[in-house]
């Protein structure tokens, strides 16, 4: 077990990120093991997805050993992921990822899940390896010649921030399905007990070249969400943020953690930051019945091919530019 709790495993969040809508189960043995999973259910592609509430990071049950001596402490655990496995109600599939620091993933394993290793990057709590001295000198030159030609921001506009986003998803994806609602919540719910930012470059007119939100709790800072401006060139407005988020992680004495990547290309220039790399399990447990749709629609998506859909995507902004697509939308302040 995690000697702190994460901000994704607050009751706080998960009201915030699911507007009231996230669900639990407990699991007692009837003597000292009790277990508790908070959970969301999700639709993806046809399927039923039982999962951490939206826009979660890292998460995991919380269970209680009770007497149990050292040597049974996985055994037991085992026994509660089991029992809480027969208390969720009717899925197709169940997605967790558990935090760097968790111990869990073995006894998920033995348990039948399927385990399997991701990666962020975190600063050095103890303050023997620095950052810049370690991290690549071209995005060291990047990041000194950038902060001379664009203005660094700490805001709290989530509107300015999510205009830039809508923004960026729209020109790189046919549908926007971005869940402005539950960003907008959680950002508020965060910035009122004082453990968000928003950190944003800025061009010479003063727009917006980059933004990301920053998340905390008492122990690490999560480069949570970030975008950019489609229409400017300046790449190096990403690097820029990311050195002033780990700057800002620093100064309040907390880990930074970049949250992870998406592609094999973004963890290549994420490495290049003089970060140390984490790993963190991703769980999972498909249905037998299920694993033929999934396996379906992951064949259509490769027929359509990532080449095409960048093709058809860039073909449709020059027919469409993005201005004159779509209008910011309606988000609560």
């Amino acid at each position: 077990m995690l000697d702190h709790a994460p901000i994704f495993e607050q009751e706080w969040w998960y009201q915030a990120a699911t507007d009231g809508k996230w669900k639990q189960v407990e699991y007692n043995d009837g003597k000292n093991l009790t277990a508790k999973l908070i959970f969301a259910e999700h639709r993806y592609r046809g399927l039923t997805v039982i999962g951490m509430p939206t826009l979660a990071r890292v998460m995991q049950p919380i269970i209680h050993l009770g007497a149990a001596k050292p040597k049974e402490d996985l055994s037991y655990s085992v026994k509660a992921l089991k029992g809480l496995a027969d208390l969720l109600p009717k899925h197709d599939q169940f997605k967790y990822s558990l935090p760097p620091d968790s111990k869990m993933d073995i006894a998920f394993c033995l348990a039948g899940y399927t385990v399997s290793a991701n990666y962020t990057f975190r600063t050095d709590p103890s303050g023997g390896h620095d950052p810049w001295v370690e991290m690549d000198q071209k995005v060291r030159y990047n990041i000194k010649t950038g902060s001379k030609r664009m203005g660094v921001e700490f805001h709290d506009d989530i509107a300015r921030y999510i205009k830039l986003s809508s923004l960026f998803i729209k020109d790189r994806a046919f549908t926007d399905i971005v869940d402005y609602g539950a960003i907008t919540r959680i950002w508020e719910a965060c910035f009122s007990r004082k453990q968000a930012t928003i950190l944003s470059c800025v061009d010479a007119q003063g727009q917006d070249i980059a933004s990301a939100i920053l998340i905390w709790d008492n122990r690490h800072l999560y480069y949570w969400l970030n975008c950019r401006n489609p229409e400017s060139n300046d790449y190096t407005a990403n690097s820029v943020l990311i050195w002033n988020a780990v700057e800002f992680a620093q100064k309040a004495g907390l880990i930074f953690d970049m949250d992870g990547y998406a592609t094999p290309n973004a963890g290549i220039f994420l490495s290049r930051f003089g970060l140390l790399p984490h790993r963190r399990f991703d769980v999972s447990m498909i249905k037998s019945a299920a694993r033929l749709k999934t396996a379906f629609s992951s064949h259509l998506v490769e027929m359509v091919g990532p080449k095409l859909r960048k093709q058809l995507l860039t073909a449709r902004n020059v027919i469409r530019p993005p201005k004159q697509r779509f209008a910011l939308p309606n988000v609560a302040t």
